[in-house]
């Protein structure tokens, strides 16, 4: 088991897509209709969606010699245009062993172009998809993706608005009638004031937020 395991949150919902990261080690705070649940193999390739042609999974490793075996291995079983025990083969390999940042015991992603090539590094998964990730989130809480909602793609009203957060945090469009009086046409300033005060009374940024 991974010391250093963080907290998913997701929606109790079949579409597995609705992931809210909380890359901050959990303390109390707990959304009704979510789970608290630990960081699984799943979990490391769904992060990596985030940018498919930059980032790589390659699995759990217990100590470096295991990763540097299956990094040899991986190349030598996918390179067809290089022959076994050639030099440009070996300087392959020695590139992708060369670009590893072994940190301890658990799940290693690679960075890059791909292993073995220029500029690809591989190191935890931790580690390195805090930097991948945008920061523009609130207090290290990053958004995967949430029920698969475009904030563009939404008219914007206050009609809307109330489907929408009721759909994420699992409440009925009525209890947010307080929340969101206006149910007809609203202003980006008001659509983005609401997302705050969700923000503020249930520490959860939602990725919703307009600039037009």
């Amino acid at each position: 088991m991974i010391k250093k395991v963080q907290v998913l949150w997701y929606l109790n919902k079949e579409d597995l897509e609705n992931y809210c990261i909380d890359f901050k080690e959990y303390k109390s705070h707990k959304l009704e209709g979510y789970e608290i649940v630990e960081v699984d193999e799943d979990l490391i390739y769904d992060l990596c969606d985030y940018n498919p042609d930059r980032l790589e999974p390659l699995g759990y490793f217990k100590n470096k010699k295991e990763l540097e075996n299956y990094l040899a291995d991986t190349i030598t079983n996918n390179e067809y245009d290089l022959e076994l025990d050639s030099p440009e083969l070996r300087e392959k390999i020695d590139k992708a062993i060369g670009s590893v940042e072994f940190s301890g015991e658990d799940y290693y992603i690679s960075i890059g172009e791909g292993i073995g090539c220029e500029n690809t590094q591989i190191a935890s998964w931790y580690d390195s998809l805090r930097k991948e990730y945008d920061s523009s989130s609130k207090d290290n809480v990053w958004v995967l993706a949430v029920t698969g909602y475009d904030p563009y793609e939404l008219s914007l009203t206050g009609r809307t608005l109330s489907y929408v957060l009721a759909d994420i945090l699992n409440v009925t469009e009525a209890s947010l009638d307080n929340l969101i009086p206006n149910k007809g046409h609203i202003t980006v300033e008001e659509w983005n004031e609401i997302l705050d005060k969700v923000y503020k009374k249930n520490k959860i940024y939602l990725g919703l937020d307009r600039v037009v």
